[in-house]
């Protein structure tokens, strides 16, 4: 049955029944609504609404506040932040929980129903980051696949397990993408698909360590190239090149091949620059201190980009114990002592 007002059905007909016989035969109102068993002053009101807007006005008209909750501020927070304690609780105990503090505050007690709808709004990633700790916020959403080996890890990748894996980082990625898009704003339609027939955002596959890849791993990613428009990065030791040129079918098809070289001066200084930024430091070369410390990092990493990296995560987490507001030569040789580089130069 509608609940609308218009003619004939509803609750907009029941209450019509209740005015027609002042409206139409002119009987009393009070003797119409006591007949009907309604209160006066509810068929006063009725009959207001009639004569403003015809027979459709008689109907239930939707609240403004519709689909809006109606809770205080200071109780929905409450819902929500005991929504998120560990262990998870259930909608029953954050209402009991709930109505004790609204009795103690004089506030309205909320109905399970708000409750459950309070908890059901919060963001899902909010919750399994609350309830599951980062490592399985991590499992369920993170976008970079990792695996934990129960014992010591492997030093190759069969063809299987490297299927198996990319399928399941690429599923994981378009879950996580659709949700995005659910929540927030809409994004482009994605331009490809799998081979199994769901949609596919991932354009570009980067392989990190490929010299551990055996020959039918590098013969399933170079299908994989072919068959499914998704580029191919291989990332691996000098010397990636010469191993994969044994490979004719996958050689063929390397676009070009970039070896990364150490850092020049230049370069190095464009490096350090930003992590004195990331320090609230200004670089100046042209400063002994900064000169000294800059010859340092360029003495200890030589320019690698991946120990100027490590070498000052040693050297924030340094100065912030030693509340520090100058990088010298000294921090970055107390910083060097923490990492295990080998001699200057490795």
């Amino acid at each position: 049955m509608t609940t609308t007002g218009t003619p004939g059905t509803g609750v907009g007909m029941r209450r019509w029944e209740v005015l027609r016989p002042h409206v139409q035969d002119g009987v009393p109102l009070a003797r119409a609504a006591r007949d009907a068993g309604v209160p006066l002053r509810t068929a006063q009101r009725w009959l207001a609404a009639f004569r403003a807007g015809g027979l459709a006005a008689l109907g239930q008209q939707p609240r403004a506040d519709a689909g809006r909750l109606r809770t205080r501020t200071e109780l929905v927070d409450v819902i929500q932040g005991l929504a998120l304690t560990r262990p998870r609780p259930s909608v029953a105990t954050i209402t009991r929980k709930t109505a004790v503090l609204a009795a103690e505050r004089g506030w309205a007690t909320p109905s399970y129903s708000t409750v459950r709808e309070i908890v059901t709004a919060i963001d899902p990633h909010l919750l399994s980051l609350a309830h599951e700790g980062p490592t399985g916020f991590r499992d369920r959403y993170e976008l970079v696949h990792r695996r934990q080996a129960d014992r010591a890890p492997t030093t190759t990748c069969t063809a299987n397990q490297l299927e198996q894996d990319l399928d399941q980082l690429l599923s994981r990625i378009d879950v996580c993408v659709a949700e995005h898009r659910r929540i927030q704003t809409p994004l482009p339609v994605p331009r490809t698909v799998h081979h199994r027939g769901t949609p596919q955002v991932v354009d570009l596959l980067i392989v990190d360590e490929a010299e551990r890849l055996t020959q039918p791993s590098l013969e399933h990613l170079r299908d994989r190239f072919d068959r499914r428009a998704t580029g191919l990065i291989l990332i691996g030791m000098p010397g990636i090149d010469r191993s994969l040129s044994r490979h004719p079918q996958l050689y063929s098809r390397i676009g070009f091949a970039h070896q990364y070289r150490t850092l020049g001066d230049d370069e190095l200084a464009f490096v350090l620059t930003r992590h004195w930024a990331k320090l609230g430091l200004t670089l100046d070369l042209t400063d002994f201190t900064d000169a000294q410390a800059v010859a340092a990092v360029g003495r200890i990493t030589r320019g690698n980009f991946r120990l100027v990296h490590r070498l000052f995560a040693q050297v924030t987490r340094i100065m912030k114990i030693n509340n520090l507001a100058v990088i010298t030569s000294d921090v970055i040789e107390t910083a060097r002592g923490t990492l295990v580089i080998g001699e200057d130069a490795a």
